[in-house]
């Protein structure tokens, strides 16, 4: 009778210790899997965030007349422009790459000295001094970019940016401001705050 109840015993601790295993393999696999899933989410691709910049006034260095109706002038006031990783997007269909490149300020302006005289008044009102040198956006195309964006009308002389100050010219002969923060990437460092025109 002994010899019967320590074999039931015995083939009953048999049973709870495979159960016993089989839940700690099964637990096992299922942190092995979340920590598998952690990772995966830790190494995914940060996804850019859109920043859209503030429209803060037009300007016209060649001084050309503007009419109570002028379209023109509307057309400028609402411009929108956004960024969204090394992208900018301008009205919310036009989309080109960009970078910053700090360059030297003769190269920029070249002959256009009224339209260079407004971006020195306008930084220099916000003391920032582009005498020498000059922070702007370089313009690509994107590689899947349809042919109706060859004629972009917002690079000459160029879009300038002195953090948090964008200037977009418009048409090579006025000029749109903005306020914008952009946010930095591998192509696209964050440039320093530049604050010396009155030293």
């Amino acid at each position: 009778m002994k010899l019967k109840i320590f074999l039931v015993l015995l083939l009953f601790g048999i049973i709870l210790s495979s159960y016993g295993n089989r839940e700690i393999r099964q637990n096992n696999e299922v942190s092995n899997e979340f920590a598998f899933m952690v990772s995966i989410t830790s190494e995914s691709p940060k996804i850019p965030k859109r920043v859209d910049a503030k429209f803060e006034g037009i300007y016209n260095p060649l001084k050309y007349i503007f009419y109570e109706f002028d379209s023109l002038q509307t057309q400028m006031r609402n411009t929108t422009i956004s960024f969204c990783g090394d992208t900018i997007i301008i009205n919310g269909n036009i989309k080109r790459l960009f970078s910053r490149r700090t360059v030297a300020t003769k190269n920029i302006f070249r002959q256009n000295t009224a339209y260079q005289k407004e971006v020195y008044k306008y930084f220099g009102a916000r003391n920032i001094n582009l005498r020498d040198s000059v922070d702007k956006l370089l313009i690509e195309p994107l590689s899947d970019a349809p042919d109706q964006y060859s004629t972009f009308n917002y690079t000459r002389p160029g879009i300038i940016y002195e953090r948090p100050y964008l200037l977009v010219p418009f048409h090579g002969n006025y000029m749109i401001s903005y306020i914008v923060e952009i946010e930095p990437t591998e192509y696209n460092r964050l440039m320093p705050y530049r604050r010396n025109s009155k030293k």
